[in-house]
């Protein structure tokens, strides 16, 4: 990461990046945040929640709660998904919409909701801090 791209999304959201303290990193490491995710976090935890064009970048605590107590997170986080990342290094960033995703949603159901918004975090992060982050969720399956 860089410190452009850090100092874009502060500028565009308002606020401050700073690094994460250590117990913020098991938290995320917890989730099964992908490497790269995690690495960010590490020094560039926003101080609050980060909205730029409607879209958001959220703090780990934050995090830790979309992904264990809120839809779709904690319905999502048992099929390898986690809010605001990845689930792993390579994986895409999707977006889901809390409306479509329930507790007896399957892991079929998820993928077929799931909309790939970014081919991986940094890539993420890299439209998030352009204002350019497709925020318009599936609401219907995709047809194979």
């Amino acid at each position: 990461m860089n410190d452009e791209l850090y100092r874009n999304i502060t500028a565009r959201s308002g606020v401050e990046l700073r690094p994460a303290n250590e117990d913020g990193i098991r938290q995320l490491q917890a989730l099964s945040f992908p490497l790269n995710a995690v690495a960010f976090y590490r020094t560039a935890e926003p101080t609050s929640c980060a909205e730029i064009n409607e879209a958001r970048l959220l703090p780990i605590h934050d995090v830790v709660e979309e992904n264990t107590n809120y839809v779709p997170g904690a319905y999502i986080h048992p099929h390898g998904y986690v809010v605001v990342a990845t689930s792993s290094a390579t994986a895409p960033v999707v977006l889901l919409s809390h409306e479509m995703i329930g507790s007896d949603s399957t892991k079929d159901e998820v993928e077929r909701l799931a909309k790939r918004v970014a081919p991986a975090f940094d890539r993420f992060l890299e439209s998030f801090g352009a204002g350019t982050l497709d925020k318009v969720p599936n609401y219907e399956f995709r047809r194979e």
